[in-house]
């Protein structure tokens, strides 16, 4: 079972769809990552624009949501985990909005400043150097944006132009790597 870790929404069950489509990012990962994200970035998701790439269950922009960012945008391609998203973006509360489409088709259309990206891609698809270039060079982050990634390995984050990595630890099998802008 997944749950909201903290904030105003914390407890809160969300829907995993079934099946292996989706991997939600775990309790302890996250709780983890909102941590930091309170602690050494001075709470930067309180008022923040949040885009949640790869959003699947939505339990990151979820997360956020609770912690106090103003809104969230989810990019989910598959329908029906889409429809779970909505659902559990609806029982969370907060401004949201969910785009089904899929992440190069979204970051080719018209930019908007975001102030947190969260980026959970499949395991399976480790080259996120071309969706981090492509949030770079169509403002799509904010003044001193964060971007926080998942992936399965600590050697998968790479290294991009006009993005420091100011954080990255493993967590059993997820590596958690925050970029700052």
């Amino acid at each position: 079972m997944v749950r909201v870790t903290g904030g105003r929404a914390k407890g809160t069950r969300l829907e995993v769809p079934r099946g292996d489509a989706v991997r939600p990012t775990t309790d302890r990962v996250r709780e983890a990552l909102f941590n930091v994200l309170a602690h050494r970035f001075e709470g930067r998701c309180h008022d923040a624009r949040v885009l949640d790439l790869f959003a699947g269950a939505g339990t990151l922009g979820i997360e956020a949501l609770s912690h106090g960012a103003r809104s969230a945008v989810f990019v989910e391609a598959n329908p029906k985990v889409a429809a779970v998203l909505r659902r559990n973006a609806d029982k969370a509360g907060g401004a949201f909005r969910v785009v089904r489409s899929t992440v190069a088709r979204f970051l080719g259309g018209g930019a908007t400043a975001f102030d947190v990206v969260f980026m959970d891609p499949p395991y399976a698809e480790s080259d996120i150097a071309p969706i981090l270039t492509a949030l770079m060079s169509d403002s799509w982050l904010a003044e001193d944006a964060l971007i926080c990634v998942e992936t399965g390995a600590p050697d998968d984050a790479p290294e991009v132009m006009g993005l420091d990595l100011a954080f990255s630890r493993t967590y059993g099998n997820s590596t958690i790597s925050i970029y700052h802008h």
